[in-house]
């Protein structure tokens, strides 16, 4: 899977780093889910972000520390200004 490819490249750019976030404006549409299936495939921890980011925090930091996670956010990503509010 191209996907799988272009996630594996980004997280071996930096072994420090094993998180990639993931902002998808068109996930009403289920197009996306076959590639969240290749990913977790790959060995890739997929999580979904909802509204209970506390919950994400900790499984992050405490549960799956260490280990290459995709963030999936099933919507678009917020502009500066939004971030900002």
């Amino acid at each position: 899977m191209k996907v799988v490819e272009k996630i594996k490249d980004i997280l071996n750019i930096d072994k420090r780093k094993q998180l990639v976030f993931y902002f998808d404006e068109n996930a009403g549409d289920n197009t996306f889910e076959e590639e969240l299936k290749a990913i977790e495939g790959a060995g890739i921890k997929v999580a979904s972000a909802n509204d209970n980011y506390f919950e994400l925090k900790y499984k992050l930091e405490m549960e799956w520390r260490g280990e290459a996670v995709f963030i999936y956010h099933p919507f678009k990503r917020p502009s500066n200004e939004e971030l900002k509010k």
